[in-house]
């Protein structure tokens, strides 16, 4: 489903060595989500004021943490 394309990107998706992302935005609004296909784990954050890649950000930074530690 998560094909590399060019560099890192596949068709919109950014693919990472252990998770695929993907942003978005419009007027008003912003969107990121982070899938870790090896745990089956997913964030996804939906903002309508600040920037929903920054919380998803320090998100992935708590659950690669977690992951860590298991």
């Amino acid at each position: 489903m998560h094909t590399k394309y060019i560099g890192n990107s596949g068709y919109g998706f950014f693919v990472d060595s252990d998770s695929v992302s993907h942003s978005g935005l419009i007027a008003g609004f912003t969107s990121q989500l982070y899938s870790f296909p090896s745990s089956r784990g997913v964030i996804v954050v939906l903002a309508n004021r600040g920037d929903a890649t920054s919380y998803a950000k320090k998100l992935r930074s708590l659950f690669r943490s977690a992951e860590d530690e298991s």
